[in-house]
């Protein structure tokens, strides 16, 4: 470990690009919790990598363009006199090595994160958010530990991997609400509300096409529903009902 402020400033440097991998890893995957031991590893283990693939890029370009990049050789040596001397050109690429490390890093982040998790290091929200018909407009319906029932569209949730009841789950309009002990659905004039998985007994979801709301679900639903109540009957069938038998004509 370095003993001093440069070093340890050097050190930490080194282990960015660790940094920006899990940054990006943990926007697509289940949010688990590993141990230091295992966090550490994987910083360092990408970290390295990393540098080491900018540096041989850096190698690539020093055997071409010699008069336009450092002396590491003069660097090694001595340091202090070369970096005063070339201070530019010596920050200038050490920074552009760096933005390569950290480059690799995210693009290997992302091609991992693009990789679907194993079901085992999914918890049931994961699983039922974003394993299943991930293109889809999910539409959840959650009943309460006291008999309330609110339903909406989903908005953000917890992506823990572990299924805790400390963690919240956010939906959005158009908002349905039914108090405990009613029978009646009411819609909420509100724009999102969030609900504690710790008062959630049941979760409904509903796998809906983009292109079809809840919105305009319901308003055909209705509408079918209206248009079934003012058919005529089967047994007085209407000439002009396309589903009854053609009339003789005399």
């Amino acid at each position: 470990m370095p003993n001093t402020l440069t070093g340890l400033l050097l050190f930490a440097i080194l282990l960015l690009p660790g940094f920006v991998f899990l940054t990006i890893l943990r926007r697509d995957r289940p949010d688990r919790r590993p141990s230091v031991l295992q966090e550490t590893a994987s910083i360092a283990s990408v970290s390295i990598l990393s540098d080491m693939i900018a540096l041989s890029g850096f190698a690539v370009l020093r055997a071409f363009a010699q008069n336009w990049t450092p002396d590491v050789g003069m660097l090694i040596r001595n340091p202090v006199d070369y970096s005063a001397e070339h201070s530019l050109l010596v920050f200038a690429w050490s920074s552009g090595v760096l933005v390569v490390a950290c480059g690799v890093a995210a693009l290997v982040g992302w091609l991992i994160g693009r990789r679907s998790a194993h079901p085992s290091v999914m918890s049931s929200w994961w699983m039922l958010f974003e394993h299943w018909q991930p293109d889809t407009t999910r539409h959840i319906e959650c009943l309460l530990d006291d008999g309330t029932y609110i339903a909406g569209q989903l908005g953000d949730w917890n992506t823990l991997a572990d299924d805790s009841p400390d963690r919240d789950l956010i939906l959005a309009a158009p908002i349905t609400y039914r108090p405990a002990g009613s029978t009646e659905h009411h819609p909420h004039p509100v724009s999102v509300v969030c609900i504690s998985a710790r008062r959630i007994t049941a979760i409904f979801v509903s796998y809906v096409d983009p292109a079809t709301s809840p919105e305009e679900g319901a308003e055909e639903e209705g509408v079918a529903a209206e248009e079934e109540a003012t058919a005529p009957s089967e047994a007085t069938p209407l000439a002009s009902d396309p589903g009854s038998p053609p009339t003789a004509q005399p």
